[in-house]
């Protein structure tokens, strides 16, 4: 009975460590997804272009 009681102790503590270190994982994948993301839609904002600018030269424009 004790050898039982050991292995179902074992059994937990791996499955709980095994699931700490996924949520780790999970955790810090998405820390690095979300900066990516608002990395690049800052830098999508730099080149999109300026509608006012566009619409100064739109005048020399020829149709």
């Amino acid at each position: 009975m004790n050898d039982q009681s050991a292995d179902e102790l074992r059994y937990y503590r791996y499955l709980s460590q095994t699931l700490i270190i996924i949520l780790g994982l999970v955790t810090m994948l998405s820390i690095l997804l979300s900066i990516m993301l608002v990395y690049y839609s800052m830098k999508f904002d730099d080149l999109q272009p300026n509608l006012f600018q566009l619409n100064a030269y739109s005048d020399f424009m020829v149709l």
